[in-house]
């Protein structure tokens, strides 16, 4: 599943300190509403978004009576948005973020830590909507003015460029994402408090990009790290679930089943306890475990959960969703109800086309799919067709000894071998 950008960034400290640059000068500080804002952001940070919310929304309320672009406005603006996206709401979130971006851009003093903050925050509603090159738009400029704001290390500056980190990463560009998440990690060290948030989030990112490459063994230690990280809001916070996500799926990926499924238990339980939409990131995990231990049933179970709330959160278009569809179609197949999988690949095929384009590994992974449903139903031809695409992108994009290009090598052999066909594998 596609990580939703989740960051802890120390927004209550920064948020408060232009708070109080803007009241000073203007001579109306406001310690309630000051304290209620704190209270918010504190919530969204340990992962109580429902509490959050409701602390903000009244917080943001409150601030309409102060005038038009007071910064009170947006500050409280961008602490809400971020609790709608954190909680699934994007529909919601991208309205409050452009609300908060207009009173910016429209106040009397520019400040550009706030309005990269925002643009931040419009740069991983976008990833989180599989709009990968408007996110790379808003996120760009967004580092740049919190640079110029408050210098490299800040909080902010960080927090854009590791989600462009990510989005370098879904946009094919892995090498880039490794660079950009290295750099940041050797920043990260060098400050002064450790931001421990921040560099569990570079620390997943490099993981992730790892992971791309088949380099398992380089991902491993970096997640488990991360996942110390990240106690420091406890053990049964929501970024904890995350991490064990990511490092089951690591595991899952190796074939270390027994070491995933107890680490995907246990983020269930706590997106339960928190009532977290992350949950349909376990689930799904869950179902691929199910799948390679070839208990289809209970694959189909736990991904139709998954695909749901995909569906409630980002509607039936959106990459999250095909890749739901493509995991059932799995779990179909694996029951021979060839009937039921089929046409979840083709929408799934059709929607990956859109985000990734069809030159994408992504989307070869579907076109191995498809080829493996038509190779059971013995269409030849057109599962022969669907597995020679899958391997031209792969061999476009991945090294020789990658292993979803390895895999779909040997698929394709023991294709041929079969069926006895005159097609010779191209090398």
């Amino acid at each position: 599943m596609i990580e939703r950008g989740r960051i802890y960034i120390n927004l209550a400290f920064a948020a408060f300190a232009l708070l109080l640059l803007r009241s000073t000068a203007a001579g109306q500080e406001d310690p309630k509403w000051d304290e209620r804002l704190r209270q918010g952001v504190h919530a969204v940070a340990i992962g109580q978004y429902a509490t959050a919310i409701e602390i903000l929304s009244e917080v943001a309320n409150d601030a309409k009576a102060f005038s038009p672009n007071d910064l009170r406005r947006a500050i409280s603006g961008l602490s809400l948005a971020t609790a709608y996206q954190y909680e699934g709401d994007l529909k919601r979130a991208e309205a409050v973020f452009l609300e908060s971006k207009d009173v910016v851009e429209h106040a009397d003093t520019p400040h550009p830590w706030l309005e990269g903050a925002i643009l931040n925050g419009l740069g991983m509603l976008r990833y989180n909507q599989g709009r990968w090159k408007e996110a790379e738009e808003f996120l760009c400029p967004a580092a740049e003015l919190c640079k110029k704001a408050l210098g490299e290390k800040d909080s902010c500056a960080i927090a854009a460029m590791r989600n462009l980190g990510d989005v370098y990463l879904m946009l094919g560009r892995v090498n880039e994402s490794i660079g950009l998440f290295q750099h940041l990690i050797e920043l990260l060290r060098q400050t002064s408090p450790l931001q421990k948030d921040l560099l569990a989030g570079a620390l997943r990112g490099l993981a992730r990009a790892y992971s791309a490459q088949g380099q398992y063994a380089l991902a491993e230690p970096l997640l488990q790290e991360s996942l110390e990280l990240n106690k420091q809001y406890g053990d049964a916070t929501p970024i904890v679930g995350d991490s064990l996500v990511e490092l089951a799926g690591l595991y899952r990926q190796e074939n270390k089943l027994e070491r995933a499924e107890p680490l995907l238990r246990k983020a269930v339980h706590i997106y339960e306890v928190n009532n977290d939409a992350h949950i349909a990131g376990a689930l799904f995990e869950l179902g691929l475990i199910a799948i390679q231990d070839q208990q289809y049933a209970m694959a189909a179970e736990q991904i139709e959960k998954s695909l749901e709330i995909s569906e409630k959160i980002h509607g039936k278009d959106h990459l999250e969703v095909a890749t739901a569809e493509a995991a059932l179609a799995q779990a179909y197949a694996g029951e021979k109800n060839y009937k039921k999988a089929e046409p979840l690949v083709n929408e799934a095929m059709s929607i990956a086309s859109k985000f990734l384009g069809t030159m994408h590994c992504g989307f070869a992974k579907l076109l191995v799919l498809a080829g493996t449903l038509k190779e059971k139903e013995h269409r030849v031809t057109e599962a022969d067709n669907y597995y020679r695409q899958a391997l031209n992108i792969f061999r476009r994009n991945l090294t020789r000894d990658h292993p979803d290009l390895m895999a779909a090598e040997h698929q394709y052999s023991l294709f041929l071998k079969t069926y006895k066909t005159d097609r010779i594998a191209f090398r």
